[in-house]
């Protein structure tokens, strides 16, 4: 049986105005697809929405993104790699599009992807550039910042004594 919290929380995905509403002044939202022959990137703002067309496939996205972590996982220096995949994933987004915060909506490999270690042309990594974080997608981050705040978690019986209770 829910509970009224449960009962409250949206099982369908947001509208994009209700998306736009609750993205911060100085944030992008990068909601990405990864499919072939072409993968996509829904560029999302707080006034703008933008749909770009990332310039490599599913395959050759995922192949890059296993290079740059297995060299990573050997200890290796991996600046090429992490310059292609700057060019794949961000390049492409607009410069007047993408915000001082970024949210990374990843799909399939990108979600072992850390986008802060991603060198951009200049040769700076993105962590000297932006504020990245992870969401699984814009209908969570939504829910999440508009959730009401009063709901207290039950505590079992045998827990009741938790000092981390509100």
């Amino acid at each position: 049986m829910l509970n009224p919290a449960q009962r409250r929380v949206e099982t369908r995905p947001i509208s994009l105005a209700a998306a736009q509403e609750s993205i911060l002044p100085d944030e992008t939202i990068l909601e990405y697809v990864l499919a072939e022959p072409a993968s996509y990137c829904l560029v999302l703002t707080r006034t703008q929405v933008a749909i770009v067309k990332l310039p490599a496939g599913q395959g050759l996205i995922d192949k890059s993104v296993s290079t740059f972590l297995n060299k990573i996982t050997a200890g290796e220096f991996a600046a090429e790699e992490a310059k292609q995949l700057y060019s794949l994933l961000l390049g492409p987004v607009p410069d007047s599009l993408r915000n001082y915060h970024l949210v990374v909506v990843p799909d399939g490999s990108l979600y072992q992807l850390p986008f802060d270690a991603l060198i951009n042309p200049a040769g700076k990594y993105v962590l000297k550039t932006h504020v990245v974080s992870y969401v699984p997608s814009t209908t969570v981050l939504c829910f999440l910042r508009n959730r009401q705040h009063g709901i207290k978690p039950r505590w079992p019986s045998w827990n009741r004594r938790c000092p981390l209770r509100s």
